[in-house]
């Protein structure tokens, strides 16, 4: 004999690096010295049923350029998809949670045709819920007393 049993259950969950190239104005930057990555910001977006990570992050560059050494800040955004496999039986439609891993990285940073290109990458998380039915037999449960 098998039991219906009906919950809400996490149906799915993956995680995504996700890369993009920020571009700016070099305004006579000729070498960045360095790259601090700081405040970042993590919204999830739903397309049609599909998630979305929307990515924003806030940089402070130091470059040599004519006049010295000049600090800039730069706010870094990206919107990419974040597909979660589903399984199980549901019930309802998914809701996604979405969550950070780690901090954001710069992989790269050049100076090329007076443009700045800013190379960033961040982990996240996607988890997806819902209301899913599923079955056990019975002789597996024990009985209450």
């Amino acid at each position: 004999m098998l039991l219906e049993i009906i919950s809400e259950a996490v149906v799915g969950r993956a995680e995504h690096t996700l890369t993009w190239t920020h571009t700016m104005a070099a305004d006579g930057a000729v070498q960045v010295l360095g790259v601090r990555s700081g405040q970042v910001s993590c919204r999830l977006r739903l397309e049609g049923d599909a998630p979305q990570a929307e990515l924003t992050v806030d940089v402070d560059l130091w470059f040599l350029g004519p006049e010295g050494t000049r600090v800039a800040r730069a706010r870094c955004h990206t919107v990419q998809p974040t597909p979660v496999a589903l399984r199980g039986n549901l019930l309802s439609d998914p809701s996604y949670e979405m969550r950070l891993v780690g901090n954001p990285r710069t992989t790269d940073v050049r100076v090329e045709d007076d443009v700045i290109h800013l190379d960033l990458a961040v982990t996240v998380e996607v988890e997806a819920r819902a209301l899913t039915r599923y079955w056990v037999r019975a002789e597996d449960q024990v009985p209450s007393r």
